[in-house]
């Protein structure tokens, strides 16, 4: 009663029955904790799948995730999260970079001493900037990364 009371005055909603707090009380004094111990379970894919797989990214390592589901017979959901799960492997993101020139460096340094000097000179320079991740340039042509396929 003591804690359906306190647990009221807390959180000001109707408070857990007495018996599931008993129950809770004798699982935290058993266990040290109130969450349920993990269950065994029937497995998400037996070992047998997860070696066929293996054994098929082996002898072709490029082959796609549709491929390899219609191969083996095995759903592509499947085939993905033993990929993922199992083997740590992830679809390859192409990482989008600017093409750096040799007369780039030396500009770079000359517009950070620029902004330096704006920031020593001109008070509140700095809050005028937007600054921000969000950006697309084009200057060879679009890239869907989504698409690129290496």
């Amino acid at each position: 009663m003591n804690v359906q009371r306190a647990f009221r005055r807390c959180y000001g909603r109707i408070p857990p029955d007495t018996k599931l707090i008993k129950r809770w009380y004798e699982k935290f004094k058993e266990t040290g904790s109130v969450t349920d111990l993990p269950r065994s379970g029937r497995p998400n894919v037996s070992e047998a799948t997860v070696e066929l797989v293996r054994q098929s990214f082996q002898r072709s390592p490029t082959k796609s995730t549709r491929q390899a589901s219609r191969e083996l017979q095995i759903p592509q959901t499947s085939l993905l999260r033993i990929l993922h799960k199992r083997f740590r492997l992830h679809a390859y993101k192409v990482q989008i970079v600017q093409d750096l020139q040799p007369n780039d460096c030396p500009r770079r340094s000359e517009f950070a001493i620029e902004i330096l000097n704006r920031i020593d000179v001109e008070n509140g320079y700095l809050n005028r900037i937007c600054f921000s991740d969000k950006s697309t340039f084009h200057v060879s042509g679009m890239i869907n990364r989504h698409n690129v396929r290496i």
